[in-house]
């Protein structure tokens, strides 16, 4: 059985009050086809799984990694670290016949709710600009209110 496929009978059966989950886990390039991740380094995962009063299966964990995503303005790639909690219970998504769990589909599900919008290490914009523009950051434009300012005055408007 693949390390990421946990057994729960031990659960099912009361033999063990919970599991301990402490491993790293890879991700192959198909998690990664439709999504903004260009590379996902290895992932770790602390935690476990418990029956509660109900015998209803939570699982409480804590994940962390390093995604690589592409720079929203200079298109570099970069590393970005992420980290999140999952506290769910896990109950239907448990195969009922095998009494297992594929840790790896939850954790995707999870992480890629963790990919944000867009991500730049960019702090200098001064090397962003071209015959007519340049690339100016939030401060530039609370400074200056209207952005097309020197092209208004260029052309003498207001």
């Amino acid at each position: 059985m693949a390390e990421y496929i946990l057994d729960l009978t031990s659960l099912y059966s009361n033999i063990d009050e919970k599991v301990e989950i402490n491993q790293d886990i890879l991700f192959d390039s198909e998690y990664l086809v439709n999504s903004d991740i260009v590379e996902l380094k290895k992932v770790h995962v602390i935690g476990n799984i418990e029956k509660n009063l109900n015998g209803q299966l939570l699982l409480s964990v804590k994940v962390e990694g390093v995604m690589v995503l592409e720079d929203a303005i200079s298109l570099d790639l970069v590393d970005y670290p992420f980290s999140c909690e999952i506290d769910e219970n896990i109950d239907e998504k448990v195969k009922k016949g095998e009494n297992t769990l594929d840790l790896k589909e939850i954790l995707w599900e999870n992480i890629v709710l963790e990919v944000p919008l867009k991500f730049t290490e960019v702090k200098d914009f001064s090397e962003f600009h071209g015959d007519g523009w340049k690339l100016i950051d939030e401060d530039e434009v609370q400074k200056n209110h209207n952005p097309f300012g020197e092209l208004l005055e260029e052309f003498g408007e207001e």
